[in-house]
C-alpha cells in the first residue's frame, strides 16, 4: 500500500514537473537546451505511468520491459544533453539583463539631456524676455520717483523700486541656477567656486573646496551631472544637516574623478529616506551619477554626519 501511495505521488509531482517545463520553453525563447530538459522530464513521467500501471491494471512489469527501457535511455540521453547545453539560457539571461541595463543608462541619459534642454530653454526665455521688461518697469519707477515731490509718494516708489530690484536679482538667479553660464563658459571648477561662493555669502556655513582640476574641461555631459550633485549636496546640507562645516575634494586619476563630500551635520538614516520616499533629491543623484556610469557611496546615520564617495569614468569614448 506504502508503495503504491509513493508512486502516485510520484506520478502527480511528476505531471507538474513536466507542465512546468512546458510552461517555461515559452519564456526561454524555445531554447534547444530547455527544449531537450522538457522532453526528459516527460520521458520521466512516461516511465512513472508504466510503474504505476501494474498497479492499477492486469498489466506485468515484464510487458513494459523494453519501453521502460527505452524511456529511461531517452530520458537520461535528453536530460545530460540539456543540461550540457543549458548554458545557452545563462548566457540569454546575461544577454538580457546586459541590454536591460543599456536601456536603462540610454532612458537615463535621455531624460537628463531633455532636462538641460528644457533648462536652457527656460533661462533663456527668464533672462531674454522676462529680464528686459523687469528693466524697463524699473527705469520708469525710477524715473517717475525723480518726479515726484510728495514724500509719502517718493517713498512708495521707493519701495517700489527695491521690489523690482529683488525681482530682478531674482530672476537672474533662477535663470543662472536653471542653466548655469560659468559651466559652460568657464568650466566645472569656476561654475562650483560661483555658487559655494553664493552659499557662503548667504548662510554661516564654513565651506572647503580642495581640486586638483584647476581649470580643465570634461566632456559636457559629466560636468553638468558633477556640478548638479554637488550643488544638491549643498543645498541639502544647508536646508537640513545644520552643519557648520563642508569640506569637498574633487581629484582627477589616470581614469576617473573622484569626489569626495562631507558635513559635520546632524546626518540622516539613508534606507528611512529612500523607504519613506522622501529622498527625491538622492535618487536622482544616484540616477544621474549611473548615467555616465559612476557610482556614489553615502556613510551617514543620525547625529554623525554625511561622508559622501562619488567614483566617475573618464571613459572619453561613450560621451
Amino acid at each position: 500500500m506504502l508503495l503504491k501511495i509513493t508512486i502516485v505521488l510520484a506520478v502527480i509531482f511528476q505531471v507538474i514537473a513536466a507542465y512546468q517545463a512546458l510552461k517555461l520553453t515559452k519564456r526561454t525563447k524555445y531554447n534547444f537546451s530547455w527544449i531537450m530538459i522538457s522532453v526528459g522530464i516527460a520521458a520521466l513521467l512516461i516511465r512513472r505511468v508504466v510503474e504505476f500501471l501494474p498497479l492499477v491494471s492486469n498489466f506485468q512489469a515484464q510487458d513494459f520491459r523494453l519501453l521502460y527501457i527505452w524511456v529511461g535511455v531517452l530520458s537520461s540521453l535528453f536530460l545530460a544533453l540539456g543540461l550540457l547545453l543549458i548554458r545557452q539560457i545563462f548566457n540569454y539571461i546575461d544577454r538580457m539583463e546586459a541590454e536591460r541595463r543599456e536601456a536603462e543608462k540610454q532612458l537615463l541619459s535621455s531624460v537628463i539631456v531633455t532636462e538641460e534642454s528644457e533648462r536652457k530653454r527656460l533661462a533663456r526665455e527668464l533672462h531674454d524676455g522676462l529680464g528686459p521688461l523687469m528693466s524697463g518697469i524699473r527705469m520708469s519707477v525710477s524715473a517717475l520717483q525723480k518726479q515726484l515731490t510728495n514724500e509719502k509718494q517718493k517713498q512708495i516708489a521707493g519701495n517700489a523700486n527695491k521690489l523690482v530690484q529683488e525681482a530682478l536679482k531674482s530672476v537672474k538667479d533662477i535663470s543662472t541656477n536653471l542653466s548655469p553660464h560659468m559651466l559652460e563658459n568657464f568650466g566645472l571648477v569656476q561654475a562650483l567656486k560661483n555658487f559655494i561662493n553664493k552659499i557662503s555669502a548667504s548662510s554661516e556655513l564654513s565651506i572647503t573646496f580642495n581640486t586638483t582640476l584647476k581649470n580643465k574641461k570634461f566632456p559636457h555631459k559629466i560636468e553638468i551631472i558633477v556640478y548638479r550633485v554637488i550643488c544638491e549636496m549643498l543645498t541639502n546640507t544647508v536646508k537640513h544637516a545644520a552643519a557648520s562645516r563642508v569640506s569637498i575634494d574633487i581629484e582627477q586619476t589616470k581614469n576617473a574623478l573622484l569626489i569626495d563630500y562631507s558635513d559635520d551635520g546632524k546626518g540622516f538614516n539613508l534606507q528611512d529616506m529612500f523607504n519613506k520616499k522622501q529622498g527625491m533629491g538622492l535618487s536622482n543623484m544616484y540616477s544621474r551619477v549611473a548615467s555616465i556610469n559612476g557610482s556614489v557611496d553615502i556613510d551617514t546615520a543620525k547625529e554623525k554626519g554625511t561622508f559622501m564617495k562619488i567614483y566617475i569614468p573618464l571613459n572619453h569614448d561613450e560621451f
